[in-house]
C-alpha cells in the first residue's frame, strides 16, 4: 500500500507541472497496463491482467504508433473495459514525464473513432 501511495504523490507532483507547462498532443495506439507492458507483456494472453490492473488503479497508457508509451493522468478503473483496444488521446502533455492529462478519449470501433466521456483525474 505504502508504494501505491508513494505512486500517488509523484502522479499528483508531475499532474501539477503538466498542468502548467503542457500543451496538447494528440497520440494514437493500444491503450496498455503501462507497469506490465514495460515489462514485455501483451497481447491477447494479457488481456484480462491489463483489465484486473486497471480496475486496481495501475497506471494505463498508450502505446503509441513511435513506439512509446504515454501515461495518462486518469482514472484507469473508468477506462478497464477499454484496455488493449485502439484509442486516439488528445490532452496536456508533458514531455519530461512522457504523460498526458487527457481532455478528449475516442476508441475504435470498425472503422469509426467513438468518443467516450474522460474520467477524473488520476488520485
Amino acid at each position: 500500500m505504502n508504494k501505491f501511495k508513494s505512486a500517488a504523490v509523484v502522479m499528483l507532483v508531475i499532474l501539477s507541472v503538466v498542468s502548467l507547462y503542457a500543451k496538447d498532443k494528440t497520440v494514437e495506439g493500444e491503450l496498455v497496463d503501462v507497469t506490465c507492458n514495460m515489462k514485455g507483456a501483451g497481447g491477447e494472453k494479457h488481456l484480462m491482467c491489463a483489465i484486473s490492473c486497471a480496475k486496481n488503479g495501475q497506471p494505463i497508457g498508450v502505446a503509441a504508433k513511435d513506439g512509446k508509451i504515454y501515461t495518462l493522468l486518469t482514472m484507469a478503473p473508468k477506462l478497464a473495459d477499454l484496455m488493449q483496444k485502439k484509442v486516439k488521446v488528445t490532452g496536456a502533455y508533458d514531455a519530461a514525464s512522457q504523460s498526458i492529462k487527457p481532455s478528449k478519449i475516442f476508441v475504435k470501433e470498425g472503422r469509426k473513432w467513438k468518443e467516450v466521456d474522460v474520467p477524473g483525474l488520476m488520485m
